[in-house]
């Protein structure tokens, strides 16, 4: 009876620490982002966790953490397990996000850098609108046939402020992006999207309200970059 009885603590013990193992899960994150940081301590408590699992277990925290606004604790958890395991880029871009979120704009963009090139990334994809706006080469130069599109917008202002917010990469103009520091280029720019921006105007009618406000708003930009106007 005694050993049985033994037997069925075990089992139950047993049971109780799969169980707590299972909960550090991104699919439990996906459900209650709280809910995993309990547990996921808990396996980061065992003595003889191996490296890599030790690694997922800090970034199943860390991710619990940064969905839960504890940025300090997610930064923490991604510097642990990026340690552990320097390869792995979904820890850098989760990461990269706890940098622009706080605002720290050098670690971002240093982090950023050492994701390397776009294979591999989330992209943010066009949504049906625009698929039906834009021509077909700039449609090209969107997310990989292989890609994982996290989300689509409808606007080149949506696409902007969804990359902002780390949800994915995207192609955009450079116009509108070399000049955030919050963005970084991964690629040199396409060739055959380069083109000359005109203004045009009728000389025998007075401009609008609306063109002279572009105008005033241009010609300092247009000073700058190109000399006297």
């Amino acid at each position: 009876m005694h050993c049985r009885n033994a037997l069925v603590v075990a089992w139950i013990l047993g049971a109780m620490s799969s169980a707590s193992a299972v909960e550090c899960t991104m699919g439990q994150l996906a459900i209650e982002p709280a809910s995993v940081i309990t547990p996921c301590g808990a396996l980061l408590a065992a003595p003889n966790l191996s490296d890599r699992d030790r690694a997922q277990a800090y970034f199943v925290r860390g991710r619990g953490y940064h969905r839960t606004q504890r940025l300090d604790e997610a930064d923490g958890d991604y510097y642990a397990a990026f340690a552990l395991d320097p390869k792995n880029e979904e820890i850098l871009v989760a990461w990269s996000n706890v940098d622009h979120r706080r605002q720290r704009w050098d670690d971002y963009q240093k982090r950023i850098a050492q994701e390397g090139a776009p294979q591999g990334y989330a992209w943010i994809g066009w949504g049906r609108e625009m698929l039906g706006a834009l021509p077909a080469e700039a449609i090209g130069h969107g997310p990989p046939p292989d890609a994982v599109v996290n989300t689509t917008v409808n606007s080149w202002s949506a696409l902007k402020e969804a990359v902002l917010c780390g949800l994915g990469v995207s192609a955009l103009w450079c116009f509108s992006a070399d000049a955030d520091r919050r963005l970084v280029r991964l690629q040199e720019p396409v060739p055959e999207f380069d083109a000359t921006l005109w203004v045009l105007v009728r000389e025998d009618v007075p401009l609008d309200a609306c063109t002279e406000s572009l105008t005033r708003f241009l010609l300092p930009l247009l000073r700058k970059r190109i000399g006297t106007v």
